[in-house]
């Protein structure tokens, strides 16, 4: 698959941002291990994912790239795998809908990668999924990073689930945002 973007970090570190392959597999593996270890604001809360489980995914979501169901990217800095963002339409009377989702490595943090990343899988949704009309995303609503991009990017709230969440042993709300698309 192609590359989207070349170019360097904030500090100055080597950034690739492209779509997947399944040469990615370890590096996939690797890296939802590291973030489920962490326990940040994903939906795997210290779960290990196995190898076999990680290689169904790719493999499922490679072909949804093909077949137009879906935007999938991949960061990589320095040549390690450090963030994944995709957008990947619903099904039959909700198919024009696209739900979002990013998530990025520790050292990618802070340098304006995530931004970028969910410039670029937008973009790249415009393109390919035809028919999209609405993004919509969950995030936690202590999130305020995120919850402060996604603003920033045009999303708009259009509701809460209170205590649809349960992290580090307490319940959190789950903010609901979406971005019309022209």
């Amino acid at each position: 698959m192609k590359v989207i973007h070349r170019g360097k970090t904030k500090t100055g570190k080597d950034l690739i941002i492209r779509y997947p392959q399944p040469k990615d597999l370890l590096s996939v593996w690797r890296y939802f291990n590291q973030l489920s270890a962490e326990k940040t604001f994903i939906t795997f809360q210290g779960e290990k994912i196995s190898k076999k489980t990680e290689a169904d995914w790719l493999d499922k979501n490679i072909k949804n790239i093909r077949q137009k169901k879906c935007v999938f990217l991949f960061v990589f800095i320095d040549g390690k795998l450090s963030g994944i963002s995709d957008i990947t339409l619903k099904e039959r009377v909700s198919k024009h809908i696209g739900s979002f989702g990013i998530t990025l490595s520790p050292e990618a943090r802070g340098q304006g990668v995530g931004k970028l990343l969910m410039k670029l899988v937008i973009s790249e949704s415009k393109k390919r999924l035809p028919g999209l009309k609405i993004i919509i995303l969950g995030c936690f609503a202590n999130n305020e990073v995120a919850l402060n991009l996604y603003k920033s990017l045009g999303f708009t709230e259009y509701g809460r689930l209170p205590k649809a969440l349960f992290r580090k042993n307490t319940y959190v709300d789950e903010v609901l945002m979406h971005q019309t698309i022209e």
